[in-house]
């Protein structure tokens, strides 16, 4: 009970400090309430005491990656592939293989689709999914941040890959402190 406590506080912390140093760089489509946070802190640690972070959706027939559609799921599976493509796409932003097109995108399209149809299902109580559906985006980047703040030198490659990816500033930041020369022109938009 004790390691969950604290990794509880530490989460709370981590995402409540990116949130709000990164206010004004992120692209929040609809407002943040402190339950959708909440919501938040609780898949990664769902996940952190799990192996089901092992699984890999977008290769089975749960997304239809070429309608950019989740294929018909009852309430319970879209929220399982919602919680399951933030923590997958958020806490591990280096890894993924490089056989999806573009890997981390496919995550994040399979669980906005999973929240969006499931707070459409819920109807009057969907808050919190129809907040995960339009600011998925930037709860993965907050995720990442976290995971970023620990990147070894042997990460480099990859660090730079997921800024190339993203644009992600406090990868840029770290890069930078790691002597890389970073083109900001030419950065994704």
């Amino acid at each position: 009970m004790f390691e969950y406590e604290v990794a509880k506080r530490f989460f709370e912390q981590e995402i409540f400090g990116v949130l709000f140093e990164r206010q004004s760089q992120l692209q929040i489509s609809e407002e943040i309430r402190e339950e959708d946070i909440y919501y938040v802190i609780g898949i990664m640690l769902r996940y952190l005491k799990s192996d089901n972070f092992c699984q890999d959706f977008t290769v089975t027939p749960l997304f239809d990656l070429a309608d950019k559609k989740v294929k018909k799921l009852s309430l319970l599976e879209l929220q399982r592939l919602g919680d399951f493509c933030l923590f997958r796409a958020g806490f591990f932003p280096f890894g993924f293989s490089h056989r999806h097109n573009p890997p981390r995108k496919n995550f994040i399209l399979a669980g906005q689709s999973a929240y969006h149809d499931l707070s459409r299902k819920l109807a009057a109580s969907s808050a919190v999914f129809r907040s995960l559906a339009f600011n998925f985006q930037v709860f993965v980047n907050a995720i990442s941040e976290i995971k970023l703040k620990g990147a070894q030198d042997h990460d480099i490659l990859q660090l730079f890959d997921f800024w190339q990816e993203t644009g992600n500033l406090l990868a840029a930041e770290i890069l930078s402190r790691k002597g890389v020369c970073l083109n900001f022109s030419q950065k994704p938009n």
